[in-house]
């Protein structure tokens, strides 16, 4: 199976015998497995789309969606209401999204930590009340296009 994901990929790999086994010039059919779609990717797809057509603002102070040291932070559980509000039909409830998104592993996760917490302020000098949030961070080229530049929040600060 792994030598397969290699061709498909590209990758060399090395046979049994040590010896390189270059990819092949046409790429393989993907597995069967490949065409099912799961209610992460749907999520997925449907945030990409949305951030590309500004249906979702980015470093604003109500967006659920903020810069932070080249990744995005993606509040969470809102997030995900937010997508189920804008399907009609949907079988998957908030509970299946999440865990199928984060099957994808497109988030950040260190130590098995994946969700993190930041402060939201009210303010944009980071100063007086402020909201508790967690959610996903999620490298910013995997969101935006190549030559997007985007600055961090001024809205949020690491929990302390």
């Amino acid at each position: 199976m792994l030598t397969l994901l290699d061709k498909m990929t590209g990758v060399e790999t090395v046979d049994e015998a040590g010896q390189t086994v270059e990819p092949p010039l046409s790429t393989a059919a993907p597995p069967a497995s490949a065409g099912i779609v799961t209610p992460g990717d749907l999520f997925w797809d449907w945030l990409v789309y949305s951030i590309e057509e500004g249906a979702l603002s980015v470093n604003v102070q109500d967006s659920l969606l903020h810069v932070m040291a080249q990744y995005v932070f993606i509040q969470t559980p809102d997030c995900f209401y937010r997508y189920l509000a804008t399907q009609e039909k949907t079988e998957a409830d908030k509970d299946d999204i999440q865990k199928s998104f984060e099957a994808l592993n497109k988030h950040f996760s260190r130590n098995g930590k994946g969700i993190y917490i930041y402060r939201k302020y009210e303010n944009e000098i980071k100063e007086g009340r402020f909201t508790k949030m967690s959610g996903y961070m999620i490298l910013t080229s995997q969101l935006f296009k190549q030559g997007v530049e985007l600055s961090d929040s001024s809205w949020l600060s690491p929990n302390r």
